[in-house]
């Protein structure tokens, strides 16, 4: 992708600058879930559904009992932000996390909150209920362990943001980590005992699944990876999609079944060969299966059934706004949420709907669309007589730029070659219909105003004075 200067014209007569060339490298993919606007009422989790009874997490930062078969609302409980992630059931009790960085321990009979546990970031994914014990990973990079009456058991600390839904084997509990591995800790003492690295951030907001000793994940390299449990040796990958994967396959029979950002959902063996693909409208996160139904949603709005020998669509169904996670089948019925800010109640053959819940709220929140890093490269020269040194400047600038309704956490690096010493005052503008921020960046560059969305064009407006 380059940023071109046409038009400059008279903008640089009489400038002492000579601008050569400027081109940015995209050099890394980041998870959107992570950029979900809180205040409105959307669902974005998998439901999960035990005895009659449905518990989800809503963007209004309500957790919701509801009576799977009348949709009666059986009670709520309020965290201090959006719930985005499937809650995790053991005992009578509900275990739950939530952007305010708490995890909760809820009666699930009555709602009442029985402990909470403090992190220092967002918790995103489910947690894990093993050996009478929760363990649940939190954005401040921790892997926790902790006891049912919430006292700390064990912590294991990552090399960056950890988002990722534990899963274990044989006294063995393995986590993924935005530093790009894939590890395997010891339950009981929470000791690493190997780590495997993938080409990108390893975030599986659904528990991967294990068979026969061999792990099965996905990574933001577009890579799903089939490992061996005991060695940690890499068996098999498959690579589709450009996007990464930010949920882990569902994997039936012999098959696996999962779903792309770049609108597909795919059927590989459990040799890493592809059998076919379905194409939805938009963006799909993640698949289940269930009696010879493949059922996911799409950001297109709908939630779809595939069927799982062929991949051919047998029905659709369209919500009011974007259906980002899994349904859950239940009773001969698919439960699922919508950015529309209501949980739907369909009939799993063929899709008429039963009811709807409305949450308590109707304004929809967002996710921020895909986003990612790149590297932007600036080379240009001075005209000043007798330039006899030369110094190369690299920066780096972390900002949050506004966009519409939401939020979007970008990094840049910026690399400039000069054969002068000097400080430029650089305007990178954008129509105003799109986007403008401002950035300071002091290594270097003495500052820089910039815009970026969707890379479009650049203009270098003018050098210091």
């Amino acid at each position: 992708m380059d940023f071109g200067f046409e038009g400059l014209g008279t903008g640089f007569s009489g400038l002492d600058v000579d601008v050569q060339e400027t081109a940015a490298k995209k050099v890394a993919k980041y998870d959107r879930v992570f950029s979900v606007r809180p205040g409105g009422g959307s669902i974005f989790v998998k439901p999960t559904i035990v005895n009659g009874v449905v518990y989800f997490g809503a963007s209004d930062g309500y957790i919701y009992a509801v009576d799977a078969g009348t949709k009666n609302s059986l009670w709520t409980f309020k965290t201090g932000g959006p719930v985005v992630i499937a809650v995790e059931f053991n005992d009578n009790m509900i275990y739950a996390g939530s952007y305010d960085g708490y995890l909760y321990a809820i009666d699930a009979l009555t709602g009442k909150e029985t402990w909470r546990f403090r992190t220092h970031g967002k918790i995103v994914c489910q947690p894990l209920f093993v050996d009478n014990s929760v363990i649940f990973s939190s954005q401040d990079g921790y892997f926790y362990r902790l006891s049912v009456d919430g006292k700390e058991i064990w912590r294991f600390k990552t090399g960056d943001y950890a988002s990722f839904s534990p899963c274990h084997e044989d006294g063995k509990v393995f986590v993924g980590s935005y530093d790009h591995n894939l590890y395997c800790l010891d339950i009981g003492t929470g000791k690493e005992l190997w780590r495997f690295r993938t080409g990108g951030e390893v975030v599986c907001l659904t528990r991967p699944p294990i068979k026969h000793g061999i792990i099965y994940v996905t990574s933001m390299d577009n890579y799903l990876y089939a490992v061996d449990t005991l060695t940690a040796k890499e068996i098999w990958r498959f690579k589709f999609g450009e996007h990464g994967i930010p949920n882990a396959p569902t994997i039936v029979g012999k098959r696996l079944y999962l779903g792309s950002r770049d609108s597909y959902v795919l059927c590989v063996d459990l040799n890493g060969k592809e059998i076919w693909r379905f194409r939805a409208g938009a963006v799909v996160d993640g698949c289940i299966v269930n009696e010879g139904f493949v059922y996911f949603g799409s950001d297109d709005y709908r939630i779809y059934a595939v069927d799982a020998d062929t991949g051919k669509k047998v029905w659709s169904f369209r919500t009011g706004g974007e259906c980002y996670m899994i349904p859950t089948f239940y009773g001969g019925k698919l439960y699922f949420g919508s950015a529309d800010c209501k949980l739907y109640c369909l009939n799993a053959i063929n899709g008429e709907p039963v009811w709807s819940f409305q949450t308590s709220s109707t304004m929809k929140s967002e996710f921020a669309p895909l986003y990612e890093e790149y590297r932007v490269e600036i080379k240009h020269e001075t005209r000043i007589e007798d330039a006899i040194s030369e110094d190369r400047y690299r920066s780096k600038a972390q900002d949050t730029v506004s966009l519409s309704e939401y939020q979007i956490k970008s990094e840049y690096s910026a690399e400039g070659e000069y054969k002068h010493k000097s400080d430029y005052d650089v305007n990178w503008v954008l129509p105003e219909d799109i986007m403008e921020v401002e950035g300071i960046w002091t290594s270097g560059l003495k500052r820089i105003d910039y815009g970026c969305y969707g890379c479009q064009k650049i203009i270098f407006i003018s050098p210091a004075s």
